[in-house]
């Protein structure tokens, strides 16, 4: 079937079937396997290929990463072959993304479209590429040897450089002419800077809602218990999404060997909140809380730290004080606050008599007799 290509829309992705030993490794006569990472754009099929020591998903993200650096620009669509590294689900009927290949597809603002499985003729162009590789670069690499994998990049870059300056046999000019005069101007600008890898997890949230990595454990709101949810890792901040891939919170990642327990007030349940809000206390917020109801409330606070011999012993007095201030009028605490004072009796229990005495003093007088009037009725007029 003829196929009319666009410029700069597709950019085919593949893995080149044949492997070569090419590089050292700290074994003295052993040597690493080379896998080829291949591209081939647009109407020019300009060609961009790099080997790396396996075909896992990190090496399939980079090999794209790094093509799109090569190209300096964006195309519409990315067509990489029908890989796990690109696609968790590809038929007919259903296409669901590998994660990390979604996240560079949001990132770069491009489209994954997977080739059809064992459809070759799909991707014609790459699969043309492919060939290339086999039976040219592997020719020119066989029996050679190299310190790193960077070392072979470098020299697979040259080779490249070569093909897509090599002229065409039935049209004129090549690949790099066709591709800076038909390709590249249709292309979208890359963002500001490459994106950045991150390790993927991908975990059931456990009864405490916290996600373990790196030994350390990040909280999850505690309703996603039971749910299945991905951490994405990188150097400085850990993401948490859902299984739909969409954002539930991030952490910046922790490398202090304490606290072990990275976690976000909003994301526990409210028994677990009062209780992590407590001893997070110590008496200097217990006198700032003090002070937001009174000077009396305040001095109150100082008197009751004050009268154990140990300020630890005395937060929980604080604690149930201010809780009472928080639930009732700040001048009714601020008066009860006053009388303890007065007379010399620094304890919640007291406190809490004499904040209920005012609120029950309150009551009484609100509720006393209507006043008289000529147009109030009394119960005589029914008699």
């Amino acid at each position: 079937m003829a196929i009319n290509r666009v410029p700069g829309e597709i950019m085919y992705i593949d893995w080149a079937g044949d492997t070569l030993d090419l590089v050292y490794t700290d074994v003295p006569d052993e040597l690493q396997t080379a896998h080829f990472f291949t591209t081939t754009l647009g109407v020019s099929s300009c060609c961009f290929i790099m080997a790396f020591p396996n075909e896992q998903t990190p090496n399939f993200l980079q090999g794209t990463i790094e093509a799109l650096n090569f190209y300096g620009g964006v195309p519409k669509i990315l067509k990489p072959d029908n890989t796990k590294a690109a696609s968790i689900k590809n038929t007919k009927d259903v296409l669901i993304l590998n994660k990390v290949y979604e996240d560079l597809q949001d990132y770069y603002n491009t489209v994954i479209v997977p080739a059809p499985p064992l459809k070759p003729r799909a991707k014609s162009s790459v699969e043309n590429n492919v060939k290339w590789i086999e039976t040219h670069l592997l020719e020119k690499l066989k029996g050679r040897r190299f310190s790193s994998f960077s070392e072979l990049n470098a020299e697979i870059s040259i080779i490249i450089d070569e093909l897509n300056n090599r002229e065409f046999s039935k049209e004129k000019g090549n690949r790099k002419e066709l591709f800076d005069k038909y390709d590249k101007p249709a292309l979208k600008p890359l963002p500001h800077e490459s994106l950045k890898p991150y390790t993927y997890v991908i975990k059931t949230v456990p009864n405490n809602y916290h996600f373990e990595y790196d030994n350390h454990y990040y909280s999850v709101p505690h309703t996603y218990y039971k749910q299945e949810v991905t951490l994405k890792a990188s150097y400085f901040d850990i993401i948490i999404c859902d299984s739909m891939n969409h954002l539930i919170c991030t952490h910046k990642r922790a490398y202090k060997p304490f606290p072990k327990y990275i976690t976000k007030e909003e994301h526990m349940p409210e028994s677990h909140r009062y209780y992590y809000l407590e001893n997070k206390m110590n008496a200097e917020s217990y006198k700032s809380w003090a002070k937001s109801y009174g000077p009396n409330v305040y001095e109150l606070i100082c008197m009751v730290i004050g009268t154990f011999r140990y300020e630890e012993q005395s937060y929980k007095s604080c604690n149930g004080i201010l809780h009472l201030c928080k639930n009732n009028p700040k001048v009714f605490s601020d008066t009860a606050a006053k009388t303890c004072l007065e007379s010399h009796i620094y304890n919640y229990t007291h406190f809490k008599k004499q904040l209920y005495n005012l609120m029950n003093q309150k009551k009484t007088n609100s509720s006393g007799t209507l006043p008289e009037h000529k147009n109030i009725r009394g119960k005589s007029h029914y008699e």
